[in-house]
């Protein structure tokens, strides 16, 4: 599917992404997790094309290289759901601009509309609860409308892969159910390749084939998710003490009570 060869980013001066290599096959589902500011999020934009490398190479399907002459084509053919990432695009661009965008290619709208793309927009905003947002600027909505309108954006042209960066923030329970369907409906509906980043273990499934576990900008650990998910890993990963158990298929994270943290520090201590 596509394959990031020793790959670092800057941001100036400080290097947010460190010789990363990862090759990503059809219809795998990864979980990428780390700590804030490991440059998960970095990772993901320059993946999904909408943003460049300092170093090292990213090879698409075909076996082109991604860089500005291939980067629009691959950005229809993949989509991208990172509210971190385009609230720094969006400001007073309109909620309907801003989905139709995702069919070309692009972070703004230059082509002439299609009446069957707009109606089918419509049709899905207004099944998010959004039909009176489409001429609203994207700095007046709130952040659960915000995740909305980039979801849509990124599902629209149907795409091969999604990279979603904590897809499900600021939405109310409402929200998550309708983006849970969309999600599940466009999952069912051939191959399709995921890779998500979450801080919350309970959204980390073994509906989810890989992990991967990024650290100051490099990988620590990856492979299978049972595999990458046990406690040694995450300990060593976290630096702290970490209980992982998986339950019903869902991942179970846990930290040492506060009672407990005591009576280990008595204990050390005497």
């Amino acid at each position: 599917m596509i394959t990031a060869e020793h790959i670092t980013i800057r941001h100036g001066v400080h290097q947010v992404v460190d010789d990363i290599c990862w090759h990503i096959q059809d219809n795998e589902r990864w979980i990428l997790f780390g700590l804030n500011g490991c440059g998960k999020t970095t990772l993901l934009s320059a993946l999904a094309g909408y943003l460049g490398v300092n170093k090292g190479k990213i090879f698409l399907p075909d076996g082109q290289v991604l860089n500005a002459e291939t980067k629009t084509d691959w950005r229809i053919k993949t989509g991208l759901v990172s509210a971190s990432f385009f609230d720094r695009c969006y400001q007073t661009e309109n909620v309907l601009d801003i989905v139709l965008s995702g069919l070309y290619g692009r972070l703004g709208m230059s082509c002439s509309l299609k009446a069957s793309d707009v109606r089918k927009v419509k049709g899905i905003l207004h099944w998010l609860d959004m039909d009176k947002k489409y001429q609203y600027p994207y700095d007046t909505l709130s952040s659960g409308q915000r995740q909305k309108v980039i979801i849509t954006r990124a599902l629209l042209p149907n795409p091969d892969i999604l990279f979603l960066d904590e897809p499900f923030n600021g939405l109310d329970i409402l929200g998550y159910l309708q983006v849970k369907e969309l999600l599940q409906e466009w999952v069912s509906s051939g191959n399709k390749t995921i890779v998500c980043v979450t801080h919350h273990g309970n959204e980390i499934t073994t509906d989810y084939t890989h992990a991967a576990l990024m650290k100051n900008g490099q990988f620590f650990c990856t492979g299978a998710i049972q595999d990458v998910f046990i406690e040694d890993n995450i300990r060593r990963f976290i630096g702290k003490e970490i209980g992982v158990a998986w339950q019903d298929g869902r991942l179970l994270l846990t930290i040492p009570s506060v009672k407990e943290r005591r009576m280990n520090d008595y204990g050390q201590n005497n």
